[in-house]
């Protein structure tokens, strides 16, 4: 393909070009000029295959380049349709229609060539590199992002008498309802220490987790309606959802300090692993987020089975019960869950002073990063597909 300097170079544009003149010709017939809705949609139409490549052409991203070029490929399946109603209603003749159909089936098929050109060149590019530009635009929606974050958290609490005191009411109501079946009837062990603080300590970054990832999971799904018209970075949606909860997370941590006075527990120099572990669960959450919402706008069970496996991992995550307590034969395994090392060694710290267990917060942090990498990448490829698959 020669090199395109302009977007008068493109030839899907330049053959759009001459379609439109056609086109604008053909609606100078006597009949077909005095049907003004017919004439001015499909003229509509066609201008429009030839601005969203040139308004494409200059996009700050070539995910965005591909997005226009889609809306001029439905521009041109719509001027085919509009040619079918000319010729029902004898607006324009057999011949006339098959000329004008077989220029604009050429121009969308030179459209389709151009997309499909751009999407092999993009898997050509270094992958880093192309994160590294992604990144730097989702910096650009900065804005937006923090936008998003703000309305969710609003609509969240929106009429409601206790505002962010809903953040503490949820895993207070649980640390009461834990502490008398487990602690009283159960017998659990908390590891020598208070089982209120004991599983508050798990209940706070756990429902932090559920809930993001609860609501993260239809975020791309349910602005479909933005996602159609224009472009941004579309994974502002479930990184929103992160945010608005994050709030909520650091409103309802503020009780664990509360507890620690109630139940004298002091505070130690190993409360600075908390910047560890906290970011650890936020790039999880992250990682799952950015996967499993661009999953659920192809596939739709995905919301269901996301909430199904947020429940079950409660049994699998030492937030009723303590770590401790998994057989040693199973540890290695057990700690494969990122939540477990993140709820084990925030207790660690926060309860005995202790830093977490470092050889599993290594590896579960490297297969954090895998994980947050390889979902960045699979989200980034499919998004330009979203608006189509509604």
């Amino acid at each position: 393909m020669s090199l395109i300097r302009r977007f008068e170079d493109i030839e899907a544009w330049q053959d759009a070009r001459e379609l439109t003149k056609s086109l604008y010709q053909a609606a100078t017939t006597d009949r077909f000029s005095k049907d003004w809705g017919l004439r001015d949609q499909t003229q509509r139409a066609c201008v429009s295959i030839m601005s969203n490549i040139a308004e494409g052409f200059d996009s700050a991203s070539q995910a965005e380049f591909l997005r226009f070029l889609g809306y001029s490929r439905r521009s041109t399946s719509e001027v085919q349709n509009m040619l079918y109603v000319a010729r029902d209603q004898n607006y324009i003749s057999e011949s006339a229609f098959q000329v004008l159909y077989e220029q604009a089936e050429k121009v969308r098929r030179k459209i389709t060539s151009f997309m499909k050109y751009l999407r092999s060149r993009t898997q050509r590019v270094h992958t880093f590199t192309l994160m590294l530009t992604h990144l730097k635009e989702l910096f650009r929606y900065r804005d937006l992002l923090l936008s998003l974050a703000i309305r969710d958290i609003k609509v969240r609490y929106r009429q409601t008498l206790l505002g962010f005191a809903w953040a503490v009411a949820q895993p207070l109501s649980y640390m009461l309802i834990f502490t008398i079946v487990f602690s009283k009837f159960g017998q659990v062990s908390s590891d020598g220490t208070p089982y209120p603080l004991f599983s508050y300590t798990g209940l706070v970054p756990w429902t932090f987790f559920a809930t993001a990832l609860s609501l993260g999971v239809n975020s791309v799904a349910s602005n479909m309606g933005l996602v159609k018209k224009i472009y941004f970075p579309r994974e502002v949606f479930p990184l929103g959802v992160i945010l608005g909860c994050l709030v909520d997370f650091l409103v309802a941590s503020c009780l664990i300090a509360g507890l620690m006075v109630f139940y004298h527990i002091p505070a130690s120099p190993a409360l600075v692993w908390l910047v560890w572990l906290i970011g650890l669960e936020v790039a999880f959450l992250i990682s799952l987020s950015l996967l499993v919402s661009a999953l659920n706008v192809f596939y739709r069970d995905i919301k269901y089975i996301v909430p199904l496996c947020v429940q079950l991992g409660l049994f699998v995550t030492p937030v009723i019960y303590s770590a401790s307590k998994v057989p040693e034969h199973l540890q290695k395994w057990y700690m494969l869950n990122p939540m477990a090392v993140v709820i084990d060694g925030i207790r660690r710290v926060i309860l005995h002073g202790q830093p977490p267990q470092l050889p599993s917060l290594l590896i579960t942090t490297t297969l954090v990063v895998v994980l947050g990498f390889v979902s960045y990448v699979f989200f980034k490829r499919v998004e330009i597909k979203f608006a189509d698959s509604v």
